[in-house]
């Protein structure tokens, strides 16, 4: 065989041991970030222990001695894709005349134990709460974690369940985390005219940003490979599962919270996220509460946190 060959031959099975490199760092990368389960999130060191750790114990407490004593439903919807998908719905009984509705999604890897710390709050000023376990987690079918790109379509159909159930309700949105995200995303979207406002508490500007921040700005070309895998595998690039994208199309009165002590979403997103909101002053606000880590705000000061979320949604209802 001439040397010629030889070296092509090389060359080439060089370039695919390089190409199948790629594909499965990128495969990996994939895994890491988008399933329900992970050695990186069980292993990842996510700043310090809170502060106010006391005060999140009593009203997780709180949470789940309210919800063994109220009356609850379990609710599924299935997807275009076929993925059934559940909620658990708690008719208010205090308030049996109200259509005050509220539709909390849970954070990244969250569950609906972090959504009943929200829940007790709307039910007991006479709101009917929704809370979906989202694609991946629970009763919820899914293999890879939307990061609330594909969540905001699935919520949808949760809006819509909402409206058989009463078709005249006023429906409030209200996410923390990648929940957050996806209430923002949702807003970009055409909803029912049903839905006056939204809570967005500790969202991320995009998929892209939040990934970027979470490895220090470094192996950014093995994030463009796993995000373009991304796109071909699960349906969405980590740029275009952008929440500022989202907003700029946005009519939905908004109020964006932020913990001040963030090291998960940094805080400056809030900023970015607001500003992209491109509503009158009146009709959105942001806080920042000193003290609070990741979604820590209501821990951090519960009655101001309450206080600040029902001054702002009640005047939309």
């Amino acid at each position: 065989m001439a040397w010629w060959k030889i070296v092509l031959i090389v060359i080439f099975a060089l370039l695919l041991i390089f190409a199948l490199a790629f594909c499965f760092l990128a495969n990996a990368a994939i895994d890491m970030f988008l399933k329900p389960e992970s050695f990186w999130w069980k292993k990842a060191p996510w700043g310090s222990e809170p502060h106010y750790q006391k005060n999140e114990k009593e009203i997780r407490e709180r949470a789940e001695a309210w919800n063994s004593k109220v009356k609850s439903e379990d609710l599924y919807v299935t997807t275009d894709s076929g993925l059934k998908l559940h909620a658990v719905c708690y008719k208010n009984e205090q308030f049996t005349s109200s259509h005050k509705w509220v539709l909390i999604v849970h954070g990244y890897r969250g569950d609906l134990s972090n959504t009943r710390c929200y829940a007790v709050n709307y039910y007991e000023k006479g709101y009917n709460v929704l809370l979906p376990e989202n694609r991946t987690t629970g009763q919820s079918q899914g293999r890879y974690i939307g990061m609330g790109y594909l969540e905001k379509t699935d919520n949808l159909l949760w809006l819509n369940k909402i409206l058989e159930l009463d078709n005249n309700a006023e429906i409030v949105l209200h996410g923390e985390s990648m929940g957050s995200a996806t209430v923002m995303m949702m807003t970009g979207l055409e909803l029912p005219k049903e839905v006056k406002c939204a809570v967005a508490d500790c969202g991320y500007t995009s998929v892209w940003n939040q990934f970027d921040y979470i490895m220090k700005g470094k192996k950014r070309f093995l994030l463009k490979l796993t995000s373009s895998f991304a796109k071909i595998r699960i349906g969405y690039g980590f740029k275009e599962a952008s929440s500022v994208e989202a907003l700029k199309k946005s009519k939905t009165p908004t109020i964006f919270i932020h913990g001040a002590d963030d090291d998960f979403v940094p805080t400056f997103m809030l900023e970015e996220n607001y500003n992209a909101l491109s509503l009158t002053e009146d009709k959105k606000e942001k806080h920042v509460f000193e003290g609070a880590a990741h979604c820590g705000s209501e821990f951090i000061n519960p009655d101001l946190y309450w206080k600040t979320v029902f001054n702002f949604i009640e005047k939309y209802l």
